[in-house]
């Protein structure tokens, strides 16, 4: 983890960088300015996964996982193995679905949108097994 989020290496090659640009509503002036840019993004310059990480505004687990799609010494799970790492939402359905936990859970406490039922369903399997 630490080699890829110091990794300099460029993400997106010339193509892709250019069809970005294009798709992008900018001012004359900031289009122009991206394209002058594009042979320094090619080389990395604000086009790596070292500043990817200092702008990214995503949970992290998204990053990492689109970090593995450029990077190939990340080890993605598939589906059926991550699901039973932890749950963050529609515990119950997924209890009742695998007939069991998951090795954590992410946000138990919290009962807001889209946590609806968290809360009460960790707090009672808590209560379960501490009495």
């Amino acid at each position: 983890m630490i080699r890829v989020l110091s990794s300099k290496r460029p993400l997106k090659n010339w193509s892709q960088l250019l069809n970005e640009k294009k798709r992008k509503r900018e001012n004359v002036f900031n289009k122009l300015k991206g394209m002058i840019l594009i042979p320094l993004n090619v080389l990395g310059y604000k086009n790596n996964f070292k500043y990817m990480a200092s702008k990214y505004e995503l949970f992290e687990d998204v990053f990492f996982m689109e970090a593995g799609l450029v990077y190939n010494n990340i080890k993605i799970p598939i589906v059926e193995d991550a699901i039973f790492f932890s749950w963050d939402k529609n515990p119950q359905y997924l209890f009742n679905k695998f007939k069991g936990f998951p090795f954590g859970c992410h946000a138990w406490y919290r009962d807001d949108v889209p946590y609806e039922g968290n809360k009460e369903f960790w707090v009672e399997h808590i209560n379960k097994e501490l009495y």
